[in-house]
């Protein structure tokens, strides 16, 4: 399993989820309860690649697209894009999807919306469409119980509704053919020449 982001440290977010997840898991081993994390190889440095190696040589570990070329010649049985609205095009297509091939690997792609364009948008509408092999799953931030309701209003205030749905709401949202936005309040008014003259 590979975990991609744009850079190792957004990759990183993803791994510390499993990390976590094992630190808290336990199995039977010769009739004692053992921590699973301490049967692993783990490595996580402060920069570069993280990695954890299971007894059973599962092997996760995380990547970056900032070197494209370093992510060829691998297969694997799932792919993980981090951050997946900033994924490189070019290095999705060029140098990660093929790695799924030879095993008919999943791809799971995790985000928050950065407009309707990219290949987390073209991921979003396949898994909306009728393509059994696609699904897209949407949520708002308060299906997190630990992210106050409080803290979501405030930002429901303050925000401009596009970016609140986008980073609160879970959608795409569209910003083409805009130059700038505007509602009403903005308008600028069109005044005499008089007045125009005093100014």
């Amino acid at each position: 399993i590979w975990v991609v982001g744009p850079s190792y440290m957004l990759a990183k977010k993803e791994f510390d989820y499993a990390l976590d997840f094992l630190q808290k898991f336990f199995i039977m081993r010769r009739g004692v309860p053992t921590r699973y994390a301490h049967m692993c190889k783990i490595r996580t440095p402060k920069e570069g690649s993280c990695q954890i190696i299971t007894p059973a040589c599962s092997i996760l570990e995380t990547k970056s697209t900032e070197n494209p070329r370093s992510l060829l010649g691998e297969e694997l049985d799932t792919l993980v894009l981090a951050e997946a609205a900033n994924t490189d095009r070019d290095a999705y297509e060029r140098y990660l999807v093929a790695r799924l091939g030879s095993r008919c690997g999943r791809q799971l792609a995790f985000s928050t919306g950065a407009g309707e364009c990219g290949v987390f948008a073209e991921f979003v509408s396949k898994g909306e469409s009728n393509n059994p092999d696609w699904k897209t799953f949407r949520s708002t931030t308060l299906v997190n119980p630990y992210f106050s309701r409080e803290e979501y209003e405030r930002n429901k205030e303050i925000l401009d509704e596009k970016t609140f749905n986008e980073q609160f709401g879970g959608e795409l949202v569209s910003k083409r053919g805009l130059v700038f936005t505007v509602d009403m309040a903005t308008l600028v008014v069109p005044t005499s020449d008089a007045l125009l003259a005093e100014l």
